[in-house]
């Protein structure tokens, strides 16, 4: 019984010791946002997709909107990224197999730098051409306005909540 005493009162002065430290820490954790006006985007099955704009398409035919009765498989990619260029030959095989069943994919390229500039579309057709059929789907250009890129970090933001 002693045991069983000392080692609840050393619990319970371990747990009285701990409370105001935790309570110090939450002190200094920085404040939520506050809630926005505008609230998050939420898109869920079924729904209407956001607007497709892109500056240009550099393959296939180009589309302006999403036909009803159609698939869309939609991929943000840039030159740089390792993952995006690996998927490239999948996304292709894909295309082929999929496109008489009304699957359209079309891989957009977004973030290719920092700062957009003219020889950014340059840098990106070039890469595309290279690729040929690797790349055997429609590719488009997001370009300076950055419409899909936004319209991913939007998504990206309210994918982290």
């Amino acid at each position: 019984m002693i045991a069983f005493t000392r080692a609840a009162s050393l619990l319970v002065a371990a747990a009285a010791l701990l409370l105001p430290t935790s309570a110090t820490h939450a002190q200094d954790r920085p404040a939520p946002p506050p809630e926005t006006a505008t609230p998050a985007p939420t898109l869920k099955a079924g729904m209407p997709a956001p607007e497709f704009r892109v500056e240009s398409f550099l393959k296939g035919k180009p589309f302006t909107a999403f036909e009803k009765g159609r698939i869309y498989i939609v991929e943000f990619w840039a030159t740089w990224c390792g993952p995006c260029v690996l998927s490239m030959p999948h996304l292709s095989e894909l295309q082929r197999e999929y496109a008489d069943k009304g699957v359209t994919i079309c891989g957009v390229n977004v973030w290719q730098e920092k700062e957009y500039s003219p020889a950014t579309l340059d840098t990106v057709t070039k890469f595309v051409q290279t690729k040929g059929d690797g790349m055997d789907y429609s590719v488009a250009c997001d370009g300076a306005a950055a419409a899909m890129a936004t319209v991913l970090h939007s998504l990206a933001s309210w994918a982290s909540r």
